[in-house]
């Protein structure tokens, strides 16, 4: 369809986080609307967080800050979500690349010294 205002072809734009990419299930559901969508229109798609994770960096922000080492553990967290989602989503594809960026990732947060020390 064409706009009114400019005559060009529309675009529509996507936006999901949250639950609906909570997992790799609902993630595969996303796929399924995008694909729907772009067989009928241009469209833009815009992911955000998925599900939780906001809050879990938030939180661990502040761990870190307040000094508390239990951040890592929050990190671990994150990682593993991810992780499992990867994994399932490009169960039959070599996803060493994406997982070792993210490990890479992981282990240089996790390396943090927190210490007030490195703010003197």
């Amino acid at each position: 369809e064409l706009c009114a205002l400019c005559g060009k072809k529309n675009m529509k734009v996507l936006k999901f986080g949250g639950s609906s990419v909570g997992n790799a299930e609902n993630i595969e559901k996303v796929i399924g609307i995008v694909k729907n969508t772009i067989e009928a229109s241009r469209c833009a798609v815009v992911l955000s967080a998925m599900s939780g994770t906001t809050d879990a960096l938030i939180e661990t922000g502040k761990l870190a800050e307040s000094g508390d080492e239990n951040f890592r553990d929050k990190i671990e967290f994150i990682e593993q979500k991810h992780l499992a989602a990867i994994e399932k989503l490009f169960a039959d594809s070599d996803v060493l690349p994406i997982t070792d960026f993210l490990q890479a990732t992981v282990k240089e947060l996790k390396n943090i010294n927190i210490s007030t020390e490195s703010y003197v």
